[in-house]
Formats: C-alpha cells, structure tokens, sequence
C-alpha cells in the first residue's frame, strides 16, 4: 500500500494541474471571445435596475429586431458629429450605425468624443453591415471602446467621471464594417451630441468598389437608367469602367463642353464606343443622342 502512495500523490497532482490548465484555457478563450467579455463589462458597470432592463432586452432580441439606417460612411481623417439617443445602450435599434471601409491588416484607430458634456459614449466595430438591429448584433465582433480617454476639458465640474472611447485594432478583412454609437448612462440633459475621428480606414462613398482617392467619381451617378437633363433614355446606366458609370462620363462631357454642340458631339463620341464594345444598341445609342441633342446642355 505504502509503494501506490507516490503514484497516488503524482495522480493528484497531475490531476490538479490538468484541472488548473483546462480553467485558465477557459478564462482565456472567454476573453477571447470579445462579445461575451464586452458584454460582462457592460453588466458590470450597471446599477441592479439597468442591469434588469438591459438582460430582458438581450433575452427578447427578437421583440427588438427593427430596421436601421446608417448615419452615413465615415472617410478617414474626417470628423462626424451628430446625436445620440440618451441611454440608447439598453435598445440596439435606437442606437446609431455608421460604416466605414477598410482593407486587410490595416491597423485602424477610432475615437469617440463627448461634445455634449453629459452622454457617455460606448462603441462597437463589426465586419460587415446588416440592415437590421439584431442582424448587425449576430456580426463577428472586431472591437469595442469604452473608458479610454478622460476629457476634463469637455465638462463644466459636472460628470467628470465620464471617459470616451478610443481604440485601434487591425481589420481581418477588406470591405465594409459597422461602427455602432450608443449612450451608456448619460448623466445630463438632452440632446446627447458626440464627434467620430477615424483613422487609417479608406473611403468609397459610392460604394464602387474603388477608394475615393484613386476613383475618377468618387460620388458616380446611380441612378438606373442614363437621364439627361431631365430626359430619360431609357438605358441602362452600367458601370463602363469598374469606377465608372455611363452618366458619369455624360456629366464629364457636359463639364467639359464650351457649347451645346460640343456637348452633342462628346455624347456621340461616347455611345459610337459603348456600341462598338456591344455595351448598348443601336436603338440605345440613338436614345441617348436624342436626349442630349434636345437638353439644354451646357
């Protein structure tokens, strides 16, 4: 019995560090897990009545499921404010949704300032965008800010303990994601106005496909079919170039053209090529040299 005890007190031992092992490999895939963590942090900073609210809420997504619209694409180095709806932490469809473009292992910083001395700004990046509230709640998590940056200068004596949000991280993909704003516990009055600072990120307003700096129409013409002074040919306004689309290069020949003629002409130029590269018709082609020989253009 005495020769078994060793090997006992190994067993135990090995025992008790496989079980050490297995916790801390848990403690770690929580953290990270960067939804799970955020949202224990959340919890964390609530008094026991939000903290009520907001699980219900998290329980009953589905009673919360709205559709959103995006505030807008933010461009880097471009500051954006606007307003926040006050404690909008403990509803995601009264949250505020932006987006913004990006290409892999760019490293991008973001910073959330308070212009209303009273809100407390929360922020969370996703990959990818959704058109509704929970939709973008199921996006992969890519990083959260929160208490990073004391702004004494902003307050007057009054909600001094607040901090904004201010973090960078490295974005995994190339295309689109969602920045989403909301007030954790504003402690003034309405309305709650914040600024957003973004870094490192490129832009594509049009959603082309192609960064605004090296985009000859960084805003193309979308519209469906190619209407010229207010004369619809009835074509199809396609993309000629992959930045580029037919009424885009129609708006170039009337900025370029002295007279109406030279307008008519640069038109002309215009569809004999799109024709020639079988992007459009004869009838095509005549539908929209009679919409430009008849506008008043320039």
């Amino acid at each position: 019995m005495k020769t078994l005890r060793p090997f006992l007190l190994i067993g135990i031992i090995l025992f008790a560090f496989s079980c050490q092992k297995e916790a801390t490999v848990k403690k770690t895939d929580t953290n990270v897990d960067g939804k799970e963590y955020f949202q224990s942090q959340i919890l964390n900073k609530m008094d026991p009545d939000m903290r009520t609210l907001y699980i219900q809420n998290q329980e009953n997504k589905g009673l919360l499921k709205a559709a959103i619209l995006y505030n807008g694409q933010i461009c880097p180095n471009t500051p954006e404010i606007d307003f926040a709806v006050k404690k909008s932490v403990y509803q995601m469809d009264l949250m505020d949704y932006w987006s913004f473009y990006g290409e892999e292992g760019t490293t991008v910083a973001i910073d959330v300032t308070r212009v209303s001395c009273g809100m407390d700004p929360i922020a969370w990046v996703f990959e990818g965008t959704a058109t509704t509230s929970e939709d973008v709640d199921a996006l992969p998590l890519v990083a959260y800010g929160d208490d990073e940056v004391l702004r004494p200068e902003i307050c007057d004596g009054t909600c001094l303990a607040y901090r904004d949000p201010s973090f960078s991280f490295v974005l995994p993909s190339t295309g689109y994601y969602t920045l989403r704003i909301a007030d954790f516990g504003s402690c003034g009055d309405d309305p709650l106005s914040y600024q957003i600072t973004l870094t490192g990120s490129v832009c594509d307003s049009d959603g082309d496909g192609c960064n605004d700096d090296d985009d000859a129409h960084p805003n193309s013409i979308m519209d469906e079919t190619v209407v010229i002074d207010g004369c619809d040919s009835g074509v199809d306004n396609v993309f000629v170039t992959s930045c580029s689309t037919m009424s885009d290069l129609v708006a170039d020949c009337a900025a370029s053209a002295n007279n109406h003629g030279q307008f008519v002409s640069c038109v002309a130029s215009l569809t004999n090529n799109w024709k020639s590269n079988g992007l459009i018709s004869g009838a095509d082609k005549g539908n929209i040299q009679s919409c430009a020989a008849g506008s008043n253009i320039p």
